[in-house]
């Protein structure tokens, strides 16, 4: 298989630099939204973003699993969750509120990293996983560059940091509809296969 001829990969590597641009600019940027709300014990708020993204890897892992179960459906699902966030994170006042909030950020982010090994495998093949987890680290790493100063630009302009989340927030939420479009590849060629050995 070529990677660049395979719509699914390619809708799933455009989904890649959105996501990764919507999580740096919120891990970047959520303490000074939090001044700006004027949130208390902001500080806070990144630790237990970080916890919530660690435990739920092995639970969603384990629901991948699942025969019946897409990782990339789980993913798509788990992105746009994410890209809902940054929106409400906006008009939370509230410590305990922008804690949830960062918690269910911090869950729903944790598939997009998980799953991307056994996303490249259902849809590639185990011999294309080296250059596909490649093709797509490589795009990553170009968003992880271009989310925050994009982020600081936006401040600049604004002058407040809301207008920022809701950038990334979009950026997840376009993701997702990248991803969505992705699956819906890979459905057609499942039936595809699944046609051919029947008439086989």
């Amino acid at each position: 298989k070529n990677l660049l001829k395979d719509k699914a990969f390619i809708f799933l590597m455009l989904a890649n630099p959105p996501a990764v641009m919507g999580h740096y600019l919120i891990f970047v940027f959520l303490p000074g939204l939090s001044e700006e709300n004027s949130v208390p014990s902001a500080e806070y708020l990144i630790s237990m973003l970080g916890l919530a993204n660690t435990f739920p890897r092995v639970i969603l892992g384990a629901i991948s699993d699942h025969p019946k179960i897409s990782p990339l459906v789980v993913t798509g699902i788990s992105t746009f969750t994410c890209g809902l966030v940054p929106f409400l994170l906006v008009f939370s006042k509230d410590f305990y509120m922008s804690a949830v909030l960062a918690l269910l950020f911090g869950c729903s982010q944790s598939a997009f990293w998980c799953l991307t090994s056994p996303i490249v495998v259902d849809m590639m093949g185990l011999d294309q996983l080296a250059t596909a987890f490649g093709v797509l680290t490589f795009t990553r790493g170009l968003a992880c560059l271009l989310g925050p100063p994009l982020g600081g630009f936006i401040i600049d302009i604004t002058g407040q940091f809301r207008y920022a989340f809701c950038f990334a927030g979009s950026l997840l939420v376009i993701s997702s509809v990248f991803i969505l479009i992705s699956w819906t590849f890979v459905r057609k060629s499942v039936k595809k296969k699944n046609k051919y050995t029947i008439e086989e």
